[in-house]
């Protein structure tokens, strides 16, 4: 799975047999490279060789991948040419080890600028963008996918999880300590982009303060 060059963002199948992530870069060149996604499956406890998904094209980025909770599809974001802006989020089917073909999300998902880190949690899709109206920066946004009218328009995450500064890699993980993770590049934080979590509590009735959101993060 590892190589001379650059590997993150991966992702699990939830049987554990399959791995998706990015590499950028080639044994022959430095940091410039463009970023696939890479697959490889676990045989009595090895990784195979990763391969290349085959629905990438030369010359175009591919990257941050998730899969869905019952692993039929993977999310990823794309400065494919076929898109709406810089980065769009896409979706590919995976059954019984074959890749479909990657279709776009759609106007209602995507925009000129950038759309980047989804996270799929049931029928919600977490990611983030820099176009659509926020605090600054790199925003987290949600939709659902409704049966038959798609997805739904966006709707954006109140603070304290959106900040004037970057926010991004969203993921809900439902713990008796935490409700779920992301990234912030926001201030008074220990360096460029750091980790925060967060957890959900019961707001006073009488609460109003806009501070108090129902919301508490480390």
């Amino acid at each position: 799975v590892n190589s001379d060059v650059h590997e993150s963002s991966p992702t699990f199948h939830p049987d554990g047999r399959d791995i998706v992530f990015t590499r950028c870069g080639d044994d022959n060149e430095q940091y410039n490279q463009h970023c696939l996604l890479y697959h490889a499956t676990k045989s009595e406890g090895r990784w195979t060789m990763a391969q290349v998904l085959p629905f990438q094209l030369a010359g175009f980025n591919y990257k941050d991948p998730f899969f869905s909770s019952d692993g039929s599809q993977l999310y990823f974001s794309s400065d494919d040419e076929d898109g709406f802006g810089r980065y769009d989020l896409w979706v590919v089917d995976f059954e019984n080890g074959i890749w479909g073909q990657a279709t776009n999300l759609g106007p209602r998902i995507n925009t000129e600028g950038n759309e980047v880190f989804p996270t799929c949690i049931g029928d919600t899709l977490y990611f983030s963008t820099d176009f659509r109206s926020g605090l600054g920066g790199l925003d987290i946004f949600n939709s659902i996918e409704h049966p038959s009218l798609g997805w739904l328009p966006p709707q954006h995450l109140d603070y304290p999880i959106n900040s004037g500064g970057d926010d991004m890699s969203f993921l809900r993980i439902l713990s008796e300590d935490i409700d779920g993770i992301f990234a912030s590049s926001r201030k008074n934080g220990e360096g460029a982009d750091d980790l925060y979590s967060f957890k959900k509590f019961s707001l006073p009735k009488d609460t109003t303060s806009v501070e108090k959101s129902g919301l508490e993060l480390e």
